[in-house]
């Protein structure tokens, strides 16, 4: 059953809702594995912490075509420390399957933030905007603003939170520029999001909004970054 649907019967009929809560209280739950940590809830922290400690991004800017150009080195940052320095690994499982959307958001916050706090930006996880909660919110004052939308290639509303998702978001915060992050987990993604920078023209052309995007790869044993070039990256 669709997301929606049930939310819709959670909120029309409190009785059903009572019973579900109920039953799964009877059910108990299942402790999580954190050393193996299937969901990306804790591994990020650390091993972002150490690098971000090693690395130290210092980026600057003065206004909001320097602040956007900022968002983007700090995406090239999150991009090289996946794809080159091993951070691909904490997006999967021992077992060899992909984790969750969410544990990528996680890891990019884990990467981005202490560059953000040094350059007095501040950085917001699922802000709930009056049209949903967008994946980030980054701004410094009220005139240098962005929206990060992070999607895994894979993920069934891909194209939709390019198309409709992002730009409502835009629009309803009255923000001009706004990043679309890709994350590939299989060779078969590229395939899926061959046409990603041909679609970003054309919405830029037609939408009175600067869509910008970066693809990451994140497969088990990737390929230089190089090999995605064809996809751009802003």
């Amino acid at each position: 059953m669709p997301k929606e649907e049930i939310v819709k019967i959670a909120l029309e009929a409190p009785h059903l809702r009572a019973r579900y809560v109920a039953n799964q209280e009877r059910q108990g739950g299942e402790p999580y594995d954190f050393e193996k940590d299937p969901r990306g809830f804790v591994q990020w922290y650390e091993a972002t912490k150490q690098w971000v400690a090693r690395v130290r991004p210092n980026l600057a800017f003065s206004n909001d075509e320097e602040f956007q150009a900022f968002v983007g080195d700090l995406l090239e940052t999150f991009g090289n420390y996946v794809e080159n320095q091993g951070g691909w690994s904490l997006l999967w499982n021992e077992d060899k399957t992909s984790k969750r959307e969410d544990a990528s958001q996680r890891l990019f916050l884990g990467v981005v933030r202490e560059a953000c706090r040094i350059n007095g930006v501040d950085i917001s996880r699922e802000p709930n905007i009056g049209r949903g909660p967008v994946d980030f919110k980054m701004s410094e004052g009220v005139e240098k603003r962005t929206l990060i939308e992070v999607k895994l290639a894979r993920n069934t509303k891909f194209w939709n939170g390019l198309r409709a998702q992002l730009p409502t978001y835009l629009a309803a915060e009255e923000i001009r520029v706004g990043w679309f992050v890709v994350i590939v987990y299989e060779d078969k993604d590229l395939e899926k999001i061959t046409n990603v920078e041909g679609e970003i023209e054309f919405l830029n052309s037609k939408l009175p909004f600067d869509l910008r995007h970066k693809v990451i790869d994140a497969r088990r044993s990737p390929e230089s970054a190089s090999n995605l070039d064809l996809f751009g990256g802003r």
